[in-house]
Protein backbone atom coordinates (compact mmCIF):
# COMPACT_ATOMS: atom_id res chain seq x y z
CA UNK A 1 0.00 0.00 0.00
CA UNK A 2 1.23 3.48 -1.08
CA UNK A 3 1.86 6.03 1.43
CA UNK A 4 -0.99 7.88 -0.45
CA UNK A 5 -3.35 5.11 -0.24
CA UNK A 6 -2.79 4.03 3.55
CA UNK A 7 -3.27 8.23 4.17
CA UNK A 8 -6.60 7.64 2.60
CA UNK A 9 -7.97 4.37 4.30
CA UNK A 10 -6.80 5.55 7.52
CA UNK A 11 -8.39 8.75 6.71
CA UNK A 12 -11.76 6.91 5.85
CA UNK A 13 -11.71 4.56 9.30
CA UNK A 14 -11.34 7.59 11.39
CA UNK A 15 -14.55 9.47 9.22
CA UNK A 16 -16.31 6.15 9.82
CA UNK A 17 -15.81 5.27 13.39
CA UNK A 18 -16.66 9.03 14.21
CA UNK A 19 -19.82 8.27 12.81
CA UNK A 20 -20.38 5.42 14.86
CA UNK A 21 -19.51 7.01 17.54
CA UNK A 22 -21.78 10.35 17.25
CA UNK A 23 -24.50 7.45 16.58
CA UNK A 24 -23.81 6.04 20.06
CA UNK A 25 -23.62 9.53 21.64
CA UNK A 26 -26.54 10.82 19.96
CA UNK A 27 -28.91 7.35 21.08
CA UNK A 28 -27.22 8.28 24.89
CA UNK A 29 -28.90 11.62 24.85
CA UNK A 30 -32.26 10.67 23.78
CA UNK A 31 -32.05 7.98 26.54
CA UNK A 32 -31.42 10.40 28.67
CA UNK A 33 -33.92 13.25 27.44
CA UNK A 34 -36.88 11.52 25.80
CA UNK A 35 -38.08 14.96 24.40
CA UNK A 36 -35.21 14.91 21.95
CA UNK A 37 -35.76 11.45 20.87
CA UNK A 38 -37.58 12.90 17.47
CA UNK A 39 -34.41 14.66 16.68
CA UNK A 40 -31.54 12.57 18.38
CA UNK A 41 -32.56 8.97 16.62
CA UNK A 42 -32.79 9.29 12.88
CA UNK A 43 -29.44 11.78 13.09
CA UNK A 44 -27.90 8.65 15.03
CA UNK A 45 -29.30 5.76 12.84
CA UNK A 46 -28.47 8.15 9.55
CA UNK A 47 -24.88 8.90 10.99
CA UNK A 48 -24.27 4.85 11.89
CA UNK A 49 -25.71 4.12 7.76
CA UNK A 50 -23.32 6.33 6.80
CA UNK A 51 -20.18 5.48 9.01
CA UNK A 52 -20.74 2.23 8.31
CA UNK A 53 -20.64 2.28 4.41
CA UNK A 54 -17.56 3.98 4.99
CA UNK A 55 -15.97 1.94 6.68
CA UNK A 56 -17.20 -1.46 4.49
CA UNK A 57 -15.91 0.26 1.40
CA UNK A 58 -12.49 0.86 3.16
CA UNK A 59 -11.30 3.26 0.15
CA UNK A 60 -7.53 2.98 -0.13
CA UNK A 61 -6.81 -0.56 1.09
CA UNK A 62 -8.30 -3.07 3.09
CA UNK A 63 -11.99 -3.11 4.69
CA UNK A 64 -12.20 -3.34 8.92
CA UNK A 65 -13.94 -6.97 7.89
CA UNK A 66 -11.61 -8.38 5.75
CA UNK A 67 -11.89 -8.43 1.70
CA UNK A 68 -14.88 -10.94 1.87
CA UNK A 69 -17.83 -9.10 0.20
CA UNK A 70 -20.63 -11.26 2.27
CA UNK A 71 -19.12 -9.20 5.61
CA UNK A 72 -18.56 -5.87 3.76
CA UNK A 73 -22.67 -6.50 2.86
CA UNK A 74 -23.33 -7.21 6.74
CA UNK A 75 -21.63 -4.47 7.65
CA UNK A 76 -23.44 -2.00 5.33
CA UNK A 77 -26.79 -3.98 6.92
CA UNK A 78 -25.86 -3.71 10.29
CA UNK A 79 -25.37 0.35 9.42
CA UNK A 80 -28.27 0.74 7.14
CA UNK A 81 -31.47 -1.46 8.52
CA UNK A 82 -32.16 0.44 12.29
CA UNK A 83 -33.21 2.91 9.34
CA UNK A 84 -36.59 0.56 9.08
CA UNK A 85 -37.54 1.67 12.06
CA UNK A 86 -37.46 5.22 11.78
CA UNK A 87 -38.45 5.83 8.08
CA UNK A 88 -41.01 2.99 7.41
CA UNK A 89 -44.09 2.00 9.70
CA UNK A 90 -45.85 -0.56 8.63
CA UNK A 91 -49.64 -0.77 8.20
CA UNK A 92 -51.29 -2.98 11.54
CA UNK A 93 -51.64 -6.33 10.15
CA UNK A 94 -48.15 -6.28 9.42
CA UNK A 95 -46.39 -4.36 11.84
CA UNK A 96 -44.95 -6.75 13.95
CA UNK A 97 -44.14 -9.27 11.48
CA UNK A 98 -42.31 -6.33 9.82
CA UNK A 99 -40.82 -5.01 12.74
CA UNK A 100 -39.69 -8.58 14.01
CA UNK A 101 -37.91 -9.23 10.83
CA UNK A 102 -36.14 -5.79 11.07
CA UNK A 103 -35.05 -6.97 14.38
CA UNK A 104 -33.57 -10.23 13.49
CA UNK A 105 -31.87 -8.96 10.00
CA UNK A 106 -30.07 -6.09 12.30
CA UNK A 107 -29.09 -8.70 14.98
CA UNK A 108 -27.59 -11.04 12.25
CA UNK A 109 -25.79 -8.23 10.17
CA UNK A 110 -24.71 -7.43 13.71
CA UNK A 111 -23.26 -10.73 14.33
CA UNK A 112 -21.55 -11.19 11.36
CA UNK A 113 -20.02 -8.00 11.43
CA UNK A 114 -18.66 -8.52 14.83
CA UNK A 115 -17.26 -11.76 14.07
CA UNK A 116 -15.88 -10.42 10.84
CA UNK A 117 -13.84 -7.47 11.88
CA UNK A 118 -12.39 -9.81 14.97
CA UNK A 119 -11.14 -12.54 12.52
CA UNK A 120 -9.98 -10.16 10.01
CA UNK A 121 -7.24 -8.51 12.79
CA UNK A 122 -7.33 -5.50 11.09
CA UNK A 123 -8.13 -3.58 14.00
CA UNK A 124 -6.60 -4.03 17.54
CA UNK A 125 -7.30 -3.70 21.03
CA UNK A 126 -11.03 -2.14 21.87
CA UNK A 127 -11.43 -1.41 18.05
CA UNK A 128 -11.52 -5.46 17.35
CA UNK A 129 -13.41 -6.68 20.17
CA UNK A 130 -15.73 -3.67 21.10
CA UNK A 131 -18.60 -4.49 18.65
CA UNK A 132 -18.85 -8.14 20.52
CA UNK A 133 -20.79 -6.12 23.21
CA UNK A 134 -22.78 -4.76 20.47
CA UNK A 135 -23.80 -8.14 19.38
CA UNK A 136 -24.65 -9.69 22.30
CA UNK A 137 -26.77 -7.30 23.11
CA UNK A 138 -28.46 -7.68 19.30
CA UNK A 139 -28.97 -11.26 20.06
CA UNK A 140 -30.76 -10.99 24.14
CA UNK A 141 -32.72 -7.79 22.91
CA UNK A 142 -33.94 -9.90 19.64
CA UNK A 143 -34.49 -13.06 21.86
CA UNK A 144 -36.50 -10.72 24.70
CA UNK A 145 -38.48 -8.97 21.79
CA UNK A 146 -39.67 -12.59 20.62
CA UNK A 147 -40.62 -14.09 23.79
CA UNK A 148 -42.66 -13.12 26.55
CA UNK A 149 -40.90 -11.39 29.23
CA UNK A 150 -42.71 -13.91 31.58
CA UNK A 151 -40.77 -17.01 30.53
CA UNK A 152 -37.05 -15.62 30.86
CA UNK A 153 -35.54 -14.87 34.15
CA UNK A 154 -34.03 -11.89 32.21
CA UNK A 155 -35.72 -8.24 32.32
CA UNK A 156 -33.70 -6.72 29.44
CA UNK A 157 -36.02 -3.33 29.56
CA UNK A 158 -34.33 -1.09 32.32
CA UNK A 159 -32.89 2.15 30.70
CA UNK A 160 -29.19 0.85 32.65
CA UNK A 161 -30.00 -2.02 30.05
CA UNK A 162 -30.65 -0.19 26.71
CA UNK A 163 -27.88 1.85 27.49
CA UNK A 164 -25.37 -1.11 26.68
CA UNK A 165 -25.13 -1.20 22.74
CA UNK A 166 -24.84 2.60 22.50
CA UNK A 167 -22.07 2.70 25.03
CA UNK A 168 -20.82 -0.07 23.17
CA UNK A 169 -20.90 1.64 20.05
CA UNK A 170 -19.32 4.94 21.41
CA UNK A 171 -16.20 3.26 22.49
CA UNK A 172 -16.02 0.82 19.52
CA UNK A 173 -16.34 3.86 16.95
CA UNK A 174 -14.48 6.14 19.42
CA UNK A 175 -11.24 3.00 19.38
CA UNK A 176 -11.57 2.66 15.24
CA UNK A 177 -11.44 6.62 14.32
CA UNK A 178 -7.54 6.66 16.45
CA UNK A 179 -6.96 3.71 14.73
CA UNK A 180 -3.94 3.75 12.96
CA UNK A 181 -3.25 7.53 14.19
CA UNK A 182 -1.84 6.00 17.70
CA UNK A 183 2.02 6.58 16.33
CA UNK A 184 1.47 10.00 15.66
CA UNK A 185 -0.61 10.96 18.78
CA UNK A 186 2.32 9.32 20.96
CA UNK A 187 4.98 11.06 18.88
CA UNK A 188 2.72 14.35 19.20
CA UNK A 189 2.65 13.54 23.27
CA UNK A 190 6.51 12.50 24.04
CA UNK A 191 7.10 16.15 21.49
CA UNK A 192 5.12 18.31 24.08
CA UNK A 193 6.50 16.15 27.23
CA UNK A 194 9.75 16.91 26.40
CA UNK A 195 8.96 20.62 25.40
CA UNK A 196 7.18 20.48 28.84
CA UNK A 197 10.49 19.27 30.28
CA UNK A 198 12.58 21.85 28.51
CA UNK A 199 10.63 24.69 30.22
CA UNK A 200 10.63 23.27 33.31
CA UNK A 201 14.78 22.87 33.22
CA UNK A 202 14.91 26.23 32.04
CA UNK A 203 12.99 27.54 34.90
CA UNK A 204 14.69 25.60 37.28
CA UNK A 205 18.12 26.83 36.14
CA UNK A 206 17.03 30.50 36.38
CA UNK A 207 15.87 29.94 40.12
CA UNK A 208 19.20 28.20 40.67
CA UNK A 209 20.90 31.33 38.68
CA UNK A 210 19.33 33.88 41.14
CA UNK A 211 19.95 31.99 44.33
CA UNK A 212 23.36 32.26 43.38
CA UNK A 213 23.26 35.90 42.79
CA UNK A 214 21.74 36.41 45.92
CA UNK A 215 24.59 34.71 47.90
CA UNK A 216 27.28 36.79 46.27
CA UNK A 217 25.15 39.95 46.85
CA UNK A 218 25.06 38.91 50.13
CA UNK A 219 28.72 38.85 50.78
Amino acid sequence: MTARSQGRSIATTSLGGALAALSGLLVLLALLDPGARPGFMPAATIALAVGAALLAVGLGGTSIVGRSWVCRIALVIFGVAPLGFELYSAPPPWSVAVGMSDIWLVTIATVLTAVAVARAGVLRGAARWALMVVAIDAVVTAIMSSVLLGTLPLLYTDWQLASVRPIALLIWGVAVALHGRWPAIRARGSALGDAWRRTTDVGGGATETETAQDRVNQR
